[in-house]
């Protein structure tokens, strides 16, 4: 969202497809009529426009308003009723309410609450934000002047009109609210009572003309830290809200804008659908190639030539880019001879989306696909941002370690979360696709299985550091992921660690939680691939054969049962396990002396003999899975 203060008490919002002026007096400029951000800039803005009026005061409402209409036939007019009856303006003019009434579509609803003064004062309902205009609501009295018998009675006026606010909005994002000088020492009082009883996130003063010493002073007398300062290229006088908790303003804005309240007005908490387990987007979920951000997976596909496995990812990769319907998204370059394909593709990674809202970014990336025998690397890098048309973005300036997490590394940052989040999700589900292409099952929803719907939630997709492989000609085979690394430059992505699946406890391991077999954590494979894989066979503990998989383990499922994998390298013994019909995976995180998970598996028939000099593979179905709580 963009912020822009025109003058004394008036503003526009600027969301995607939407424009709202609210009380406007007089354009931005010090110098020329009807010049400035209102003439030169939001009258052409496309999409919807709103003009709103609080009241009949001549600093809140300029009749000139109603001549946008010749320029703007589609502008929508909500005044306050006082403007009506002071004949300010026509009935066919608006669309008036009062205190206690709304205006509502599609795109808006504004409730209309009371006043210290005349009129009314707004509060907006837009796009997931809440934003009250408060109009001429204060506590208007001058100690200096009113009998103390007037200072009583605007005092209980003015809370009267907050309380009866508190309980429709105990808590609003954005405020726009009165700082006046002109009434003395007590000009803060009404903004300082108002913080104290609704819970706000940012809070701007207003209602001072040129005056703008006095919004500053409000700023120190109420020891505000900071604010967060940088360059826009919007213009003058603009405060940008890309979300809820950043702001971002031109140097060159007016100071008193700069206002982000700590204590009374501390940033509001992220929604409930931001709180969840982060630990998949902490450090190295974002990978960096030589300060470049660089997403990569290798596929290993036994059995399938260089030339099919070319053919395979060019049919891919033109549909995936053909989907986005843009001359921009295509194949590139292609070498048969080096088994290497390049594209550019163009598509919408979607933040949130309602009935009413859709808050989206345009992401624009380059897709390298390098193909050999029986095995590829998919990599994608050079991702750039372009949201609200106007805002453009690098990977390596906005989702990385650097910016996207906290100094102790352990959360992400307010306000990028989202892009770090969904970026992530955006490379794993493109890896799903591709393993998808080979014949590997979908795990994703069906909701989720492509790029088609906008309203997409995480992708439930399950990636380890290694490579990925897909089972052979055999399709029944789900895809199994390996705990070799990778023959590559690049740093892979880092493992998916979802939270958690709420299991129950068990009565056995004391300690340790049971987990549905049908969604095992990501924490257990990320464990195959960088921790200690240890075999035990037997239930009597001073009678038990113990041994370490040298050669590494992974997770699959195979007709749609849970199996284990675990490779015994050429010099182990082998022949307690050859025995046994059952035996215990126990997963040691590194450094950890009792194991973080314990699989219980019934050992399946084996499909081959090794060789001799050669690894060898059990294939284990799980019987049960515990976690260390």
């Amino acid at each position: 969202m963009t912020l822009d203060y025109i003058y004394h008490s008036g503003f526009a919002i600027e969301m995607e497809g939407v424009t709202i002026i609210i009380d406007y007096y007089k354009d931005s400029s010090e110098t020329e009529h009807n010049r400035g951000i209102v003439h030169d800039y939001l009258l052409q803005r496309p999409g919807k426009l709103y003009v709103l009026a609080t009241h009949f005061h001549p600093d809140h409402f300029n009749r000139e308003i109603l001549t946008w209409k010749k320029q703007r036939p589609d502008i929508q007019y909500i005044f306050s009723k006082d403007i009506l009856k002071s004949h300010r303006a026509k009935a066919e003019d608006a669309f008036y309410i009062k205190k206690g009434e709304t205006y509502e579509d599609e795109t808006i609803r504004i409730d209309a609450f009371g006043s210290t003064d005349v009129g009314s004062s707004f509060l907006l309902h837009l796009q997931d934000w809440s934003i009250f205009h408060a109009g001429d609501l204060n506590n208007w009295h001058w100690s200096e002047e009113s009998t103390e018998e007037e200072i009583r009675k605007a005092n209980g006026d003015f809370l009267a009109e907050v309380k009866y606010l508190k309980e429709k909005a105990p808590n609003i994002d954005l405020i726009l609210f009165p700082v006046d000088r002109r009434m003395g020492k007590d000009y803060m009082k009404g903004a300082k009572q108002f913080i104290e009883q609704i819970k706000t996130t940012i809070f701007v003063p207003m209602h001072f003309s040129e005056d703008y010493e006095g919004g500053m002073r409000f700023v120190v007398l109420l020891k505000m830290p900071d604010a967060v300062l940088s360059a826009s290229p919007i213009g003058a006088k603009v405060l940008r809200l890309p979300n809820k908790h950043m702001i971002i303003m031109n140097k060159f804005t007016i100071l008193f804008l700069t206002l982000f309240l700590a204590l009374p007005m501390a940033m509001k908490a992220d929604s409930a659908k931001e709180k969840k387990d982060d630990t998949r987007y902490l450090v190295g979920a974002v990978p960096e190639v030589d300060g470049k951000v660089v997403f990569s997976k290798e596929f290993q596909i036994p059995g399938m030539s260089q030339a099919q496995i070319y053919d395979t990812m060019t049919k891919w990769m033109d549909e995936r880019l053909k989907e986005n319907k843009n001359i921009d998204s295509r194949i590139v370059f292609s070498d048969e001879a080096k088994g290497t394909i390049a594209g550019v593709g163009e598509e919408w990674i979607v933040f949130s989306s309602s009935a009413l809202s859709l808050d989206r970014t345009l992401v624009n990336y380059q897709i390298t696909v390098t193909c050999k025998p029986g095995n590829c690397l998919v990599e994608l890098e050079k991702i750039r941002f372009t949201y609200r048309e106007t805002e453009k973005y690098k990977a390596e300036e906005w989702i990385t370690d650097k910016y996207a997490l906290n100094k102790a590394k352990t959360k992400l940052v307010r306000g990028l979360a989202k892009w770090r989040r969904k970026t992530v999700d955006f490379a794993d589900d493109m890896f799903m696709d591709v393993a998808v292409a080979f014949g590997a099952p979908d795990t994703r929803p069906k909701t989720e299985k492509k790029k088609k719907e906008e309203e997409q939630q995480t992708p439930s997709i399950v990636a380890a550091a290694g490579p990925i492989i897909i089972g052979g000609t055999d399709k029944k085979t789900d895809i199994k992921v390996t705990t070799a690394e990778p023959v590559q430059t690049t740093v892979p992505a880092a493992t998916l660690t979802p939270a958690t699946p709420v299991g129950k406890a068990s009565t056995d391991m004391p300690g340790y939680t049971e987990i549905d077999l049908k969604q095992i954590p990501g924490e257990v494979y990320a464990l195959m691939g960088s921790g200690k894989l240890v075999i035990s066979i037997g239930k009597d503990e001073f009678n038990m054969t113990n041994m370490t998989a040298n050669a590494g383990g992974a997770l699959g499922y195979q007709s749609g049962k849970a199996v284990a994998y675990c490779t015994l390298s050429p010099d182990q013994p082998y022949e307690a396990i050859e025995k046994a019909d059952s035996y215990t995976l126990k997963l040691y995180a590194p450094n950890q002396t009792t194991p973080s998970a314990v699989i219980e598996c019934k050992k399946m028939p084996s499909q081959t003999t090794p060789q001799a000099g050669q690894p060898r593979t059990y294939v284990g179905e799980i019987v049960k899975l515990l976690m260390k709580k």
